[in-house]
C-alpha cells in the first residue's frame, strides 16, 4: 500500500531504534545499571544495519572514554564513519575530524582533522565546529596556521561562545599566538568571568597578578570576593587556593568552610 512505511518502519528500523534505545540506556544507567561497554557492543550491532546514527553514537563514546577503545570497536567506528560524512551527517564529519586530532585508532593527523571540520564548517557554521578548527590550529607548529585561531575563535564569540571567549582572552594574556594585549585580554576575560566561568575568573586574576603592580593583589581579591558574593561555590574553592599560595592561609579557611 502507498505510504505504509511511513505508517509502520520496516521491522529492521524498528529493531535499530531498539538497539539505538537500549545501548543509550546501559549508557546512561537509564534504568539500568550503567555499563559503557555493553552499549559499545549494543551501538556496534547496529552498524551492520548501516545506522548512521549507532555510528554516530559509538565514535562518540569511544571519544569520551579511552578506556573502552579496542581494536575491534575503533575499527568498526572507522569503517561505519567513512559512508556516513558522504550523507551529509556534521556529526559524523566532526568525529571524522576528532578522530584524527586526537590519534584514536591513527596517528594524529592535524591537516586531516582541519580539513574533516572545515568541511563540517560549509555545510552548517558552528560554534562547535569553529572551536574545533581554532584548537587544532593551535596544536600546529605552525605559527602562520595558529594565527588562524584568532579568526575563528571571534566568529565563534560573536556567535555567543564562552569557550571561545575564554580562549581569546588566554591567547592575549599569553602573547604567544597574538601579542601580549593586556586591554583585549582583559575584555574577554570579564566577559568570561560575567558569564559565570570560574576559569574565567581565575584567568582574570591571574593576569592581574602577572601585569603587577602596586593594586595587583586588591585587584584580583576583588574579582574572585565579586564572584564569592554572587554565591558562587566554585568561586570560593579557587579564592581560597589563591590565598593560599600568596600567603593568606588563614583568611582561606573560612571560605572552605561555608
Amino acid at each position: 500500500l502507498p505510504g505504509i512505511h511511513d505508517r509502520h518502519p520496516p521491522a529492521e528500523a524498528r529493531d535499530v531504534d531498539a538497539l539505538l534505545r537500549i545501548g543509550t540506556m546501559f549508557r546512561d544507567g537509564d534504568g539500568v545499571i550503567a555499563d559503557a561497554r555493553r552499549a559499545v557492543d549494543i551501538y556496534g550491532l547496529t552498524l551492520a544495519r548501516q545506522s548512521k546514527d549507532g555510528t554516530v553514537l559509538l565514535a562518540q563514546l569511544l571519544l569520551e572514554k579511552p578506556e573502552l577503545r579496542t581494536k575491534e570497536s575503533l575499527t568498526a567506528a572507522r569503517k561505519g564513519l567513512v559512508p556516513t560524512p558522504a550523507a551529509g551527517s556534521i556529526n559524523a564529519i566532526v568525529l571524522r575530524g576528532d578522530f584524527s586530532l586526537h590519534g584514536i585508532g591513527q596517528m594524529i593527523d592535524i591537516d586531516d582533522a582541519m580539513a574533516w571540520y572545515s568541511k563540517a564548517l560549509a555545510v552548517r557554521p558552528s560554534v562547535r565546529v569553529l572551536n574545533r578548527l581554532a584548537d587544532a590550529a593551535l596544536l600546529s607548529s605552525d605559527p602562520k596556521r595558529r594565527i588562524f585561531a584568532i579568526g575563528w575563535l571571534e566568529k565563534a564569540d560573536t556567535l555567543g561562545s564562552d569557550a571561545a571567549m575564554l580562549k581569546l582572552g588566554k591567547l592575549y594574556a599569553e602573547g604567544q599566538v597574538v601579542p601580549l594585549d593586556v586591554g583585549k585580554a582583559t575584555e574577554y576575560l570579564e566577559r568570561s568571568a560575567a558569564r559565570g566561568r570560574t576559569d574565567g575568573l581565575i584567568e582574570l586574576a591571574n593576569l592581574h597578578m602577572r601585569v603587577g603592580g602596586p593594586d595587583a593583589f586588591e585587584k584580583a581579591h576583588a574579582i574572585f570576593q565579586r564572584a564569592v558574593d554572587r554565591g558562587d561555590v566554585e568561586a570560593s574553592v579557587e579564592m581560597a587556593r589563591f590565598l593560599r599560595a600568596n600567603g593568606r592561609p588563614e583568611e582561606a579557611v573560612p571560605l572552605l568552610e561555608t
